[in-house]
């Protein structure tokens, strides 16, 4: 690609979740496109994302969180997450991946939903595909579906929990879910 375009630049970011991972994305792009200052609409949102954080921090603040996901995924929600006060009390992952080093948790776990169960006992939240849902009910905890399967929400793969305005929505969610 470099040698097609000498110009091309190569980012990388392991995620682009969080008040703190959106900003070093947006500074990149401002440093590459030289620009002075971002767009208002992004300056907005940053804003937004600023108050949300406060807002939700009531709510998710020592909140034990499970996230069972893809390791992209789990990085993701739980950068957003954490910024709010919540605690990743354990991820479970169906695959290693480097992202899991990444995510701020010392229960990293390469399993399946027996490992979930035995983990949500002592948990308030879980973050989740479809098949959490059975055990939420079983032990009255919160679900918030991410993923596939999703058999009964039509549109939640097009739900955005990325940059300001994506981490401003996930955060509403979750602390609706727990309040």
């Amino acid at each position: 690609m470099i040698e097609k375009n000498a110009k091309t630049k190569h980012l990388h970011f392991d995620t682009i979740s969080g008040l703190l991972k959106a900003d070093a994305f947006y500074k990149a792009l401002i440093e590459i496109k030289e620009l002075s200052k971002p767009n208002p609409t992004i300056v907005r949102w940053r804003k937004r994302l600023q108050d949300a954080l406060l807002d939700t921090h009531f709510a998710l603040g020592g909140t034990q969180t499970i996230i069972a996901a893809e390791p992209d995924q789990i990085l993701s929600l739980a950068t957003t997450i954490s910024e709010a006060g919540a605690k990743i009390k354990a991820v479970v992952s169906p695959t290693k991946s480097k992202a899991l080093e990444k995510v701020a948790c010392e229960n990293i776990i390469i399993g399946d939903f027996e490992d979930v169960e035995r983990e949500l006992k002592e948990a308030d939240l879980l973050i989740s595909n479809f098949h959490g849902e059975r055990l939420c009910h079983e032990q009255h905890k919160a679900l918030l579906v991410r993923g596939f399967p999703n058999y009964e929400q039509v549109g939640n793969n097009l739900k955005n929990d990325t940059l300001y305005e994506g981490g401003c929505y996930l955060l509403f969610e979750v602390a609706n879910l727990i309040k």
